[in-house]
């Protein structure tokens, strides 16, 4: 596996999936994001940095590239400028949802998928001006570990700069970046980014890896291995228990259940001050909730398991997103966390 190997995946649901698919590429060019489950090859996607800007390189090779009239293909093996996208935060995040701009100015968008979310994805366009949820994406490693834009950014600049991160950017890598590396609990993967970063290394410090080093210090990090990350919001902590839906029955069955009792841990009836994400929902009639979350991906996988009406809030408690079948009870949610 690639060391910069990532998932990217549309924030668009399918109908009665609580799932988001992964944008594909097929052999002839043709880009997708219909696809959903776990990735499989051709969901995969190589990330690298181009100065400010990146480029995502599929599994047959290719680019992403959006053309001026709005379509997207991954057909060129080089990266030009139709190639290059600008990764930001979508809005009110702090990098776990973003958006990819490319350099027509227009945002990457999974369309179609127009009833009920019908056929989602079957259509990928860059030709949007405004940055809502259908031009909303994720990075994860191929494994559904979430990632944040920073941490894959500074992670791909490791492994392309061969080890010029320094101690201070590679301590702030989680352990799930620096495995993605090629850092794990076994060693130096061979043939990974961290094999070309300790030899680059070495032939630097005359042979030997100097301790303290950006290499050492990755090392320590990914050495934590994946049980470190058991119960963390990077292992995909899911603050809801999934009941499967099999059929209308079960859908009704599933909607009663959720909308009478939480699957959330330590409920909160006052909203605390502002810090960590928050997550509102109303349980019962005015029996509004919060929940708080250290981080981004753990609010927002709360936030899309709990099928009771709710409201996502970030670190400074502003709106990011609301949902529920309720629109009632959203507005409570609202009205009690501006304090009225």
């Amino acid at each position: 596996m690639h060391p910069s190997t990532v998932v990217v995946r549309s924030r668009r649901k399918g109908m009665l999936v609580n799932r988001f698919p992964a944008l594909c590429s097929e052999p002839n060019g043709k880009v997708v994001a219909n696809r959903f489950g776990r990735a499989q090859a051709w969901e995969m996607w190589t990330l690298e940095c181009i100065g400010d800007k990146v480029a995502l390189r599929s599994h047959h090779g290719k680019y992403l590239t959006a053309k001026k009239d709005g379509s997207v293909v991954a057909t060129q093996s080089k990266a030009r400028s139709w190639e290059k996208w600008t990764m930001e935060n979508a809005p009110g995040s702090d990098g776990y949802i973003i958006t990819f701009k490319s350099c027509h100015g227009k945002y990457l968008c999974a369309d179609d998928g127009h009833f009920l979310n019908v056929g989602v994805g079957n259509v990928v366009r860059a030709d949007r001006d405004a940055r809502g949820e259908w031009e909303q994406w994720t990075l994860s490693t191929p494994d559904d570990v979430p990632l944040v834009r920073t941490d894959i950014i500074s992670a791909v600049g490791a492994a392309g700069c061969a080890g010029a991160l320094g101690t201070a950017g590679a301590l702030a890598l989680t352990p799930a970046v620096a495995g993605a590396l090629g850092f794990t609990a076994q060693g130096i993967t061979a043939g990974s980014a961290a094999a070309g970063m300790m030899s680059a290394a070495a032939l630097a410090e005359g042979g030997g890896v100097a301790a303290g080093s950006t290499v050492a210090t990755l090392q320590a990090v990914g050495a934590t291995g994946a049980g470190a990350l058991a119960g963390t919001a990077l292992a995909g902590t899911i603050c809801a228990a999934a009941i499967p839906v099999a059929s209308t029955v079960g859908l009704v069955v599933w909607g009663g259940v959720v909308a009478t009792r939480s699957f959330l841990d330590n409920p909160l009836k006052k909203k605390p001050p502002p810090g960590k994400w928050l997550l509102g929902t109303e349980e019962g009639v005015n029996n509004v909730l919060f929940y708080e979350f250290q981080d981004e991906p753990a609010a927002v996988r709360a936030f899309d398991d709990v099928k009771t009406a709710r409201v996502l809030f970030n670190r400074k408690h502003e709106e990011v997103r609301s949902g529920g079948w309720n629109g009632e009870s959203v507005k409570t949610i609202r009205n009690v966390a501006k304090g009225h």
